[in-house]
């Protein structure tokens, strides 16, 4: 754990969503771990289940017509499903093209036309107005933000005076494990970029089902490769190998602030 991993690249996020995005083994290998909690609708690929969704959505409690923000959005699901929830606007930001594209093309089946818009941006750089969001969610995404103090501070410029978010972040339990991109506590960087705490806690029973996950992945390696190219599939199972070693380790937060 002590050992930084380089933060992907924009470019390497590319690549994965363009194999990943017509899979169908993947998302099958998810439900098999997560059982009914896994949102397959919403074609998540991280940790993200309807439980947690649900509970982000009612302590949120996004007004109608509000504009929420769904930074590090992938394919854009969960942020999609929570504007339609709350009859929100949504807007999705990623450093994947191909992430966004996904987004875009996905939308209409949870959104009116002109009610969510992707753009291409970062957690230390979101390109959009000062005091210009109502509510900003990111589900296991904040860990590939190399300048976690920056992302805070660019979170608060963005939010408007009172505006809810709710982060889940990859944290280790050993304050020596810790790296640039795998923190231990995440509370001083809320507090320097004046964002109040309100909920900090361990996501419940996210260890197993995602312990689980990995097993399946490199139980079906090879049929991982087929489905998604060498480069692909290798580089979940090295995450597999290596995270899946170190999950007693880490923890998952939910971080409700504002």
């Amino acid at each position: 754990m002590s050992h930084a991993q380089p933060p992907p690249t924009s470019r390497d996020f590319d690549a994965y969503f363009a194999a990943v995005s017509g899979s169908r083994l993947l998302p099958a290998l998810w439900q098999q771990a997560y059982g009914d909690d896994y949102p397959a609708r919403l074609r998540t690929f991280s940790l993200t289940t309807w439980s947690l969704l649900r509970e982000v959505r009612d302590r949120l409690a996004i007004d109608p017509g509000s504009r929420l923000l769904d930074l590090g959005c992938g394919e854009g699901g969960p942020g999609l499903w929570l504007a339609s929830q709350a009859d929100a606007e949504l807007i999705g930001v990623d450093f994947s093209l191909v992430a966004l594209r996904s987004a875009a093309r996905r939308a209409s089946a949870f959104l009116p036309a002109g009610r969510s818009r992707f753009v291409a941006g970062a957690f230390s750089a979101i390109g959009l107005a000062d005091a210009s969001i109502d509510a900003a969610v990111s589900f296991d995404a904040f860990i590939f933000c190399a300048d976690k103090a920056a992302g805070f501070r660019e979170l608060h410029r963005v939010l408007r005076p009172g505006a809810h978010f709710a982060f889940t972040l990859a944290e280790v339990i050993d304050p020596a494990q810790a790296t640039g991109l795998r923190l231990a506590d995440h509370r001083p960087l809320v507090a320097a970029a004046k964002l109040q705490i309100l909920h900090y806690a361990e996501t419940e029973g996210w260890r197993e089902p995602q312990r689980r996950t990995y097993q399946l992945w490199l139980e079906h390696a090879d049929d991982l490769r087929a489905d998604l190219g060498e480069a692909t599939a290798e580089a979940l199972l090295d995450e597999a190998r290596r995270v899946g070693a170190q999950l007693d380790s880490m923890r998952r937060m939910l971080l409700i602030g504002a």
